[in-house]
């Protein structure tokens, strides 16, 4: 038997799956085409135990042997078992006499069933509709069916199943995921241990490169009541080597899950239940008082700010209690005048006891211009501080003139040309065109009376004069310092309430004391920040300036509003200029979309938990770091509040003679955000103008 030739016999209608591999078991496949074994061999069997018997071609006897219990020592895992090429002949023969005896029935006898003859089979309901018009699906069924064998080339099927479901530009990828994304994936994951410890291969080699049709796995004319969306564990073995007999017994343990990366709330449940709530006397809580049921995802959804943060929260937002209530819009930063004057630089009037330095965000309003940009940068390389500049040289004096008079020359420039210096800086950033809406958030209306009466107050009403006398060349006009200090401190005398506490539920307003122009958030979600960290974040890759204020608005512990105390920000794999840091203004929970193979709905969960509710399956973690993960921008670095779910907590139910195992149970093929309904109204809507008649 050992010699014997590796050949087709005519009684073998199947051949082993691995042969295309370059061997095969000793055994075969049955007569049905079914698997007959998992080793090479079948030991045989005399009065010294077990021996090996596989054929020579195949490399003999192996040197591991038998095991003790009579089975292989090399296994491998089950194979696909194929028709073998007699067989396919034999089949394409027989598929041939049909084909030509159904033409000569269609074509001579030209019977009005002939359309009928040719369908496989009624449609699903939900393709019903199209069921009396062959040619919606199948683009060539046009003229008399025997035309339809002539046809030329048309639309392949899976384009005309795109023409309705919409699923990204790379759709026919497997997992319809990018083609760098797949191949990333695969490298990470080219083996994988089952639940005896052994190491298997996950792919078949394939290649990411494939291509997938949709009735590869999506099959019609199988009647109404089919479901063309279940798919078998068969069908995802066709790409996935590892076979799983079951769940319970055969899938590998949970890595880690869900958690995989941070969430997008920062809320820490362990001391929130053990310290906040204690102190609140708030004994009465629940899962179920901060998540409801989303009924259209089956996900447990986060309530909003209102009913569940803002009782404790919203002084913090305020500033009721911070150190900055508010944000530094524009503000003339403290300046060593006198070193000026003694070397005969002129800047014109400037108040004296100034108190401040450039915020990021006037860093940014001020660097639309190329050359203060570039100045402010030196000055930061070379660490120059603008209080003093006793030890500097003239052509540096001189330099901070420039930058002195490019300040007088925004706040000038803020007064008369409003919103459009807004949208000024943000066209030199990114190359952007701000609609009326946006301009609105990202100035929040900042009155002009504000601007107006600093430029008058902290000028005397002389800006304008000044700017054109340096513009045009001629020196500055003479002014007392102090005289005007003491107008200032007049004005401040007067004032019953101070600016900052007179805004206490948010706005604009001017603090005389360091000479600033500030806003104080208006509540949760307010516009003005928002769009500014939206915009610092956008541009945080390409622009140290954008960096600085991103960096300025996020401070978890001083900045004004403290959004980020709550609210994450991730760093993006791919940096472009539109892709740089993520800001998460909403959770995660109960949305539509995400890049994730997986798939639980909790509807179908909660009537089957026990006494114990949510902790069934969701245990607390006292012990892990929750907090430090949120103190950069990676989201992969992350230690959850709860212990990672564990594959005998579905056991329980999730095995044989109970729920089933199938693979699509918990893991769906289509993985994206094409799914969105802004993704799908935005195809909607550029189709409808693209498709709009000329009129003439």
């Amino acid at each position: 038997m050992s010699d014997r030739k590796d050949y087709s016999r005519p009684n073998q209608d199947w051949e082993c799956g691995w042969k295309k591999r370059g061997f095969s078991c000793n055994r075969g496949p049955s007569l049905h085409g079914k698997c007959s074994g998992k080793g090479e061999c079948q030991p045989s069997k005399d009065d010294d135990g077990y021996h090996c018997t596989r054929q020579a071609q195949q490399g003999g006897s192996c040197s591991t042997g038998p095991l003790p219990t009579g089975e292989c020592g090399r296994t491998f895992p089950p194979c696909n078992p194929r028709r073998s090429m007699r067989a396919r002949r034999k089949l394409a023969s027989v598929a041939f006499v049909a084909l030509v005896i159904s033409l000569i029935y269609i074509g001579l006898g030209g019977v009005p069933a002939s359309e009928d003859i040719l369908s496989p089979g009624p449609l699903s309901s939900r393709h019903s509709a199209t069921s009396q018009n062959c040619n919606t699906c199948h683009t060539e069924a046009h003229g008399k069916p025997w035309q339809w064998f002539f046809a030329g080339d048309g639309k392949s099927m899976s384009e005309n199943c795109q023409s309705c479901h919409r699923m990204g530009e790379d759709s026919l990828n497997p997992h319809s995921l990018p083609i760098a994304l797949l191949e990333d994936i695969q490298q990470k994951k080219l083996t994988t241990t089952d639940s005896q410890g052994a190491e298997k291969a996950v792919m078949h080699g394939m290649g990411s490169s494939r291509k997938v049709q949709c009735i590869s796995c999506h099959k019609e004319h199988r009647g109404e009541a089919f479901q063309m969306t279940g798919l078998s564990n068969r069908q995802c073995q066709t790409c996935h080597e590892q076979t799983f007999a079951s769940f319970s017994k055969d899938h590998p343990e949970f890595s880690n899950y869900p958690f995989n990366k941070r969430v997008n709330i920062l809320f820490d449940h362990t001391s929130h239940f053990s310290k906040h709530f204690v102190k609140k006397k708030a004994t009465d809580l629940s899962c179920n008082s901060c998540h409801s049921l989303q009924s259209s995802t089956g996900m447990m959804a986060m309530k909003g700010f209102d009913s569940l943060c803002a009782s404790c929260h919203t002084d913090q937002i305020y500033g009721k209690s911070a150190i900055n209530k508010g944000i530094v819009f524009f503000g003339l930063p403290t300046l060593d005048v006198e070193t000026l004057e003694e070397n005969d630089v002129r800047i014109g009037r400037w108040p004296p006891d100034t108190d401040g330095e450039i915020s990021p965000i006037m860093h940014l309003m001020l660097s639309k211009n190329v050359e203060i940009s570039e100045l402010l940068a030196e000055f930061e390389e070379d660490d120059l501080e603008l209080d003093d500049l006793t030890d500097e040289d003239q052509e540096t004096l001189e330099k901070v003139a420039k930058v002195i008079w490019a300040i007088k020359k925004l706040l000038w420039n803020l007064v008369n040309n409003g919103l459009g210096e807004f949208s000024d800086v943000v066209l030199q950033l990114d190359g952007r065109e701000l609609n009326t809406l946006q301009l609105s958030e990202l100035s929040s209306s900042l009155p002009v009376d504000v601007l107006r009466a600093a430029s008058t107050l902290w000028f005397r009403g002389l800006l304008q004069d000044e700017l054109e006398r340096y513009e045009s060349g001629s020196p500055p006009s003479t002014w007392s310092a102090e005289a005007e200090l003491a107008d200032i401190e007049k004005i401040a005398e007067k004032k019953a309430i101070e600016d900052e506490d007179w805004m206490m539920a948010g706005g604009w307003y001017r603090n005389n004391d360091d000479f600033t122009i500030r806003y104080r958030p208006r509540g949760h979600a307010d516009a003005f920040i928002k769009s500014w960290v939206d915009l610092s974040a956008k541009n945080a890759v390409q622009s140290p300036i954008a960096m600085d204020v991103l960096d300025s608005l996020t401070d978890r512990k001083n900045s004004p509003g403290k959004c980020m105390k709550c609210h994450s920000i991730e760093k993006l794999k791919d940096t472009t200029p539109d892709k740089a840091y993520q800001v998460h203004w909403r959770g995660a929970l109960g949305q539509l979309d995400g890049q994730s193979f997986n798939r639980f709905n909790h509807s179908a969960h909660l009537n089957s938990i026990n006494d114990k509710g949510c902790i069934t399956c969701h245990s607390m973690n006292a012990d892990a770091d929750f907090k430090q993960a949120f103190e950069g921008f990676d989201a992969t670095k992350f230690e959850s509040n709860f212990s990672p779910i564990k594959k005998s907590a579905c056991i329980q139910c999730h095995k044989s003679g109970q729920v089933n195992e199938r693979c699509t149970t918990c893991h769906k093929y289509h993985v994206g955000d094409f799914f969105s309904s802004k993704s799908r109204m935005k195809d909607v809507h550029t189709k409808m103008f693209e498709e709009k008649p000329t009129v003439e």
